[in-house]
């Protein structure tokens, strides 16, 4: 019984941190999305999340995130008409000659040839005529590891620090980093062609 309100008061002075921490996220599921990392803002990435691991947590999970880049591009169109001009086609028909049969004279291919005119006209086309920057939205995923991690008690937790960098705006770049803030393992942080974080287990 004692146990139990031990477990009970740990579970509910984990998830009043959470309350106070919106960056911190218990991690229950094996995808976590976590929408735009920067709101609405439209400036360079920094920022972090704190994810907490307990005993019910998955050791492989994928982060899904979502961010602001400026790319140069067209900004101002206008819809102007290109003339088409009239072309001019001679063109020819078949005609069958049939011969007489009581004279000599063979069946011949004739055609009968002449000039047929097609209207000018406009064709509507877009034109850019102001270059700019223009917001794109960049998807990225992040994958991170738990390996050779130890079995945690009901109620303890370990927490860990992901971050976020990008460099310039105009960059679709982002350099991720992690760091161990508690834990009852000794980890070694791996990075993996940017796209994997390890907290290995020494």
């Amino acid at each position: 019984m004692l146990k139990l309100l031990f477990v009970s008061l740990g579970i509910i002075m984990t998830m009043n941190s959470f309350a106070n921490d919106s960056n911190k996220i218990l991690i229950r599921d094996k995808v976590i999305n976590l929408g735009k990392i920067m709101g609405e803002e439209v400036t360079p990435v920094n920022s972090s999340i704190k994810l907490v691991r307990d005993d019910k947590s998955p050791n492989n999970i994928v982060i899904k995130f979502d961010y602001h880049r400026l790319k140069k591009s067209c900004t101002d169109y206008a819809i102007e008409a290109k003339r088409k001009k009239a072309i001019k086609v001679n063109r020819c028909e078949n005609v069958s000659v049939v011969a007489d049969k009581s004279s000599d004279v063979q069946e011949k291919e004739l055609y009968s040839c002449g000039v047929k005119t097609f209207d000018a006209y406009d064709v509507l086309k877009r034109v850019c005529k102001k270059k700019g920057m223009i917001l794109k939205n960049v998807t990225k995923k992040l994958r991170v590891l738990f390996v050779r991690s130890v079995a945690l008690a009901p109620g303890a937790t370990e927490e860990f620090t992901v971050t976020f960098k990008q460099k310039k705006i105009k960059s679709s770049k982002i350099t991720v980093s992690g760091a161990i803030n508690s834990s009852s393992s000794l980890y070694k942080v791996n990075k993996l062609f940017n796209s994997v974080l390890e907290f290995k287990a020494k």
